[in-house]
């Protein structure tokens, strides 16, 4: 059971997931994209293990990008591409 605190912070990453241009669902409804997200214990670049939700300020907090899949906040900041038209858009995570 989801507690209030919970849902909201579901609700606004979804919301904030949406807003991204292009984003290839691949068949997944968002509380599936959701899910697998908050199961993911580890960056798909650097393989670094994810700190605690609670933990709100730490160098790999976990990122969710359309193009890359779920980093930690420092691979993304380190692969960001400066055209938004390069990115993959047809690629599933």
């Amino acid at each position: 059971m989801m507690t209030k605190e919970q849902k909201i912070k579901k609700i606004s990453r979804i919301t904030g997931w949406k807003k991204m241009d292009g984003f290839n669902m691949c068949g997944k409804t968002w509380d599936e994209i959701y899910m697998d997200f908050m199961n993911e214990k580890y960056c798909k670049r650097c393989n670094v293990e994810f700190p605690d939700e609670s933990i709100t300020h730490h160098t790999h907090k976990k990122h969710f990008t359309r193009d890359r899949g779920i980093l930690c906040m420092k691979c993304n900041n380190q692969t960001k591409q400066p055209n938004p038209k390069t990115y993959k858009k047809n690629k599933c995570y």
